[in-house]
């Protein structure tokens, strides 16, 4: 198994509009360019037709539609299960050409789940790497009002750093 730094934010059941989850989907994306220096971000997961070939379009109104288009359904009436809120899973290329996981979870009601942000550089743990990591956390529990965040070693089942 290959070993990998992770960051994660959590909060409790929550209930959000998609316009709310689509801004902090956006501005969670710009503040991670700015810190990772990432450039295009993909779709990954459920890939709809050939999109996860093209980089999302981060507008409002673009993350809107990838929300509305990945929400959970129900397999019998083929609706939306709405206490499970919107998720989006991308992924970005670092300059070094390093993959890295992003998944949000926003909108989520139900009271056996959280609602999360689980970033994975999807590289080997360094001191440099957990630096940036713990530079990041802050921010994010700030911007989604989160109760909790934890670095995490994909083999390690304790969290390296914890806010």
């Amino acid at each position: 198994m290959k070993e990998t730094l992770y960051l994660g934010i959590y909060w409790g059941s929550r209930e959000s509009e998609l316009e709310e989850c689509a801004e902090y989907i956006r501005s969670t994306l710009l503040l991670l360019e700015q810190n990772l220096h990432t450039t295009d971000w993909y779709i990954t997961g459920r890939p709809i037709s050939n999109e996860g070939d093209l980089p999302i379009s981060q507008s409002s109104q673009a993350i809107k539609k990838l929300l509305l288009d990945n929400r959970n359904l129900d397999e019998v009436t083929k609706l939306p299960i709405t206490d499970l809120g919107y998720t989006l899973m991308l992924k970005s290329e670092l300059e070094n050409s390093i993959t890295v996981n992003l998944s949000i979870s926003c909108g989520i009601s139900s009271k056996y789940l959280k609602n999360r942000i689980i970033l994975d550089l999807n590289e080997p743990y360094d001191s440099m790497k957990l630096n940036l990591l713990k530079q990041i956390g802050p921010d994010l529990l700030e911007m989604w009002n989160a109760s909790e965040g934890r670095i995490g070693h994909s083999v390690l089942n304790e969290p390296i750093y914890q806010w």
